[in-house]
């Protein structure tokens, strides 16, 4: 079982980095690889297209969005941690944000996960990668 940080990174009481590890490491790991790929994303060449960002009504977006999903999963297929399973598209008028909801299955535990990627129509917000409950 993978043992990493917590992310955000935060100092516990007694100053040490705290850590995660099992399935909630892993969501925390494909949080960080959904975010887009700028000089901020440690998964430099793994994130979600900078392109997406500003481009929330563009015809082809949830067919950009899919294929970049798809394409990051396939990195934690390959290492046999987790695998998509369904790739859903809501849009919120009232907030004006893009919801993409994502299920995937921890191979390890073979349980389905849920998480949520929010992409909002103003180019002065970042998209947010949110956990969301079975």
């Amino acid at each position: 079982m993978a043992t990493g940080l917590t992310y955000p990174i935060s100092v516990d009481e007694l100053g040490r980095a705290p850590t995660v590890s099992g399935s909630e490491q892993l969501k925390k790991l494909i949080m960080i690889a959904l975010q887009p790929c700028s000089s901020e994303n440690a998964f430099q060449n793994l994130g979600i297209s900078e392109r997406v960002i500003f481009a929330i009504n563009a015809p082809n977006l949830k067919a950009l969005l899919d294929r970049d999903i798809r394409r990051i999963f396939k990195t934690f297929e390959r290492d046999k941690r987790a695998k998509v399973r369904n790739i859903n598209f809501e849009v919120d008028s009232l907030n004006q944000e893009l919801k993409v909801f994502i299920t995937y299955q921890d191979l390890e535990t073979t349980r389905d996960e849920d998480i949520v990627l929010i992409l909002p129509a103003s180019g002065n917000t970042r998209p947010r990668v949110a956990e969301t409950k079975r």
